[in-house]
């Protein structure tokens, strides 16, 4: 049986943004020629980040004592790491190497991998032979996984904990998994590489994720320093570029370096095009594929940046003239439901035509994610009102709620992203034509999610609600309430295609991330 033909990849050899520190790249063209001499099989971009965080300058230490490398998962940075610590212990003589993971299983796997391409190659295991008894061997206890060598040196391959880097002095550092790398702990790891000349330390990731990664703070500061083309940082990201549509091949390309069509290895193009897909219809993975696969990440703000990023859609005045204490007579009307992506309340909203042809929104009921709670509250609601339809976003946590509905006898429309997207630019067209109204409840939740609601911008310069910007539920079921309940008319309002632009403009920095707009999602 034949071997798997490994093709090159179609993805960019170039990274999208990085910094280079001037250095002699001798030492780091013997990093790549010892990993190919070792069977490794290094695609060219992983072969030149390999040779530029090698660099060295005249006095011969790392021209780069940090190294920043963000890309998306599964584009074979492990592999960069093992070729660098093969390197480090047989050709740098460095006596010490901390490699850390934010997960056990990534720690492990990295040992895994180093051992493995040691222990099949014969010369590795008795490099030493003449001069130090023994060979390379593993170590595994207490979660602890090393692999030592018989000149003393070792790898030691842990998870980050208060504890990691107690007692250590370590020629090299690796933090992978930098996403989520807590400040105290890198603080503790970090001074473990201050008393060696020569040391270097790489921060190496898919990018943060700040909904994600509470911890991600660090990584975003190291990337900060990169694209600031600070001294001694060598810093390399792949992400999709800033005029690049993301459901395209060619932003897949600039994200992916390891893209490739039909080969073993490597980023499938098949695996892209199909996260593609999803995400266009569903809001939440399309925040997945933006930060994984399209290495977008939402990253910390630099200090001092974090004000007017993303602030309030409307002004007191226009929550004012939106909100009415009278009670308003509807027709038309439409049951919406929408909750919190991480179900930390749902809302029920009664949404219809009124007499002088514009729309209004009843908040039925903002608060608690109760299924149980919430299934019987729409079934008692349904019974009382008889309304014309039922909607729900389709991606939404609350289309849990569906089955019992449709067990009760009732049809759901179920809205994909894109109709979501338009539901939220007519709920914002309408309240610029004056034709929208909202019930003001006496606790003061309809205001207060005025207040707190943001708007999102996607990659193709549309609007969405972002929906983690507090319990907004009131109002994003009320959009969708409308958009359904204006879908159902013979004469529905036409909403602008174009991106809309609110009376109190959204203040979007410019900040080098790939698509123009600081995601603060």
């Amino acid at each position: 049986m034949s071997a798997p033909v490994i093709t090159a990849p179609i993805g960019s050899r170039e990274p999208t943004y990085s910094s280079i520190p001037p250095g002699d790249t001798e030492r780091g063209q013997q990093a790549v020629e010892f990993a190919r001499l070792c069977g490794m099989t290094l695609f060219p971009w992983q072969e030149d980040v390999l040779r530029d965080m090698c660099r060295t300058g005249e006095d011969g230490y790392f021209s780069a004592p940090e190294v920043v490398v963000s890309v998306p998962r599964q584009n074979g940075k492990g592999e960069i790491l093992v070729a660098r610590e093969l390197a480090g212990i047989y050709l740098f003589g460095e006596k010490t190497i901390l490699h850390t993971a934010h997960h056990l299983d990534t720690a492990v796997s990295a040992r895994a991998r180093l051992w493995e391409v040691i222990s099949e190659n014969d010369f590795l295991m008795s490099w030493w032979d003449g001069s130090f008894r023994g060979a390379p061997r593993e170590y595994r206890s207490n979660g602890k996984e090393d692999i030592r060598f018989p000149n003393g040196s070792i790898v030691m391959f842990r998870t980050r904990s208060d504890k990691t880097a107690r007692g250590l002095t370590c020629n090299l550092v690796v933090l992978d998994e930098a996403f989520e790398l807590p400040e105290q702990r890198y603080s503790a790891i970090n001074s473990t590489t201050a008393a060696v000349a020569g040391s270097q330390i790489i921060f190496i990731s898919s990018p943060v994720n700040q909904l994600e990664h509470i911890h991600g703070s660090v990584f975003s500061a190291k990337r900060w320093r990169g694209q600031d083309k600070a001294p001694g940082v060598y810093y390399a990201e792949w992400c999709a570029r800033e005029d690049d549509n993301i459901h395209d091949i060619e932003a897949w390309k600039h994200a992916n370096p390891s893209l490739v069509e039909d080969s073993p290895i490597g980023v499938q193009l098949k695996f892209i095009k199909q996260n593609s897909e999803t995400a266009k219809n569903s809001n939440a993975h399309l925040e997945q594929f933006l930060v994984e696969n399209m290495g977008i990440g939402n990253w910390c703000p630099r200090d001092g940046e974090e004000e007017d990023d993303n602030p309030p859609i409307f002004d007191d005045e226009t929550i004012d003239s939106i909100l009415t204490d009278e009670t308003v007579s509807i027709t038309r009307q439409v049951l919406a439901i929408d909750s919190h992506p991480k179900r930390e309340s749902i809302g029920i909203s009664l949404c219809g035509k009124t007499a002088d042809g514009g729309y209004h929104v009843h908040t039925g009921y903002l608060g608690e994610y109760d299924m149980e709670k919430v299934t019987k509250m729409v079934l008692n609601l349904i019974e009382k009102v008889d309304p014309e339809m039922i909607a729900i976003d389709g991606k939404n946590p609350s289309n849990l709620i569906v089955p019992s509905l449709i067990d009760a006898g009732y049809d759901v429309e179920q809205l994909n992203y894109a109709k979501v997207t338009e539901s939220t630019q007519l709920f914002l067209q309408l309240i610029d034509d004056e034709r929208l109204t909202i019930t003001a409840d006496k606790e003061g939740r309809a205001k207060q999610a005025l207040q707190d609601i943001r708007l999102r911008e996607s990659a193709n310069g549309a609007v969405n609600f972002e929906r983690f910007s507090g319990d907004v539920s009131g109002i994003t079921s009320g959009a969708i309430g409308v958009w359904a309940c204006n879908s159902a008319l013979e004469a529905p309002v036409v909403v602008e295609k174009k991106p809309h632009r609110p009376r109190q403009k959204i203040v979007y920095k410019k900040k080098n991330n790939m698509l123009g707009v600081n995601r603060r999602w």
